[in-house]
């Protein structure tokens, strides 16, 4: 008699293998089109590390002024993975974020995990950025208690003397007098050079602050 062989199992339903893809491929579309980066890892929730998912997903979200989730995602990044913060595309992004409405957070990511590289290029953004990027780069450096944090201040406080604004001139006037550094004198006497409707609200900041610096030392900003 022929052996019984056990009847096949009937066909079950096979279960979908998700396709994880590769962050590479985040990689090459961050440059060319942040948006369908962005879109790749939405399609692609479980594809590769996830504090590296995250960091990708960080770049993609700020460069779609998509400005408080991408710092948010960066900062989780940063936590899951220290070593991230090497990473030479994270600082410019950071700081580039100072400038924007919905920025602040960057400041905490510059003054903690991003602190130990970001020294240089915040006192740069300090004497040349706008407005609210130079300020929050220097509070980002005072808290993080660089030595770049004073001279940051005070090259900031110069900036603000050339702004049209004659309110934040005066103050800055001000501070500068109070500053005790001679290095800001040049800056003082071209905002006093400034017409006499430029300057109505001054009532002799600018000469008080000269007559503080006549005689004071001069030291790099």
């Amino acid at each position: 008699m022929a052996p019984v062989t056990a009847a096949p199992a009937p066909p079950t339903e096979a279960e979908p293998v998700q396709d994880t893809g590769s962050l590479a491929d985040v990689d090459a579309l961050l440059d060319q089109s942040p948006a369908a980066a962005l879109s790749w890892l939405t399609a692609h929730p479980d594809a590769g590390v996830p504090a590296q998912r995250l960091l990708r997903r960080g770049l993609a979200r700020l460069a779609t002024e998509q400005v408080s989730a991408g710092l948010a995602d960066l900062a989780a990044a940063l936590v899951d993975d220290a070593t991230l913060a090497l990473d030479v595309r994270v600082l410019p992004a950071v700081v580039e974020a100072l400038d924007q409405r919905d920025g602040e957070e960057a400041v905490g990511l510059l003054a903690g995990p991003l602190a130990a590289g970001a020294g240089p290029t915040l006192l740069t953004v300090a004497a040349e950025g706008g407005l609210r990027a130079r300020w929050r780069a220097v509070e980002a450096l005072e808290k993080a208690g660089a030595a770049e944090a004073k001279p940051a201040r005070f090259a900031s406080l110069r900036k603000d003397l050339r702004v049209g604004d004659c309110e934040r001139r005066r103050k800055a006037a001000e501070a500068l007098g109070a500053w005790g550094d001679g290095a800001a004198v040049p800056d003082l006497k071209r905002a006093r050079g400034r017409g006499f409707l430029d300057n109505l609200c001054m009532s002799g900041e600018i000469d008080a602050a000269l007559k503080a610096l006549k005689d004071a030392p001069v030291s790099a900003p």
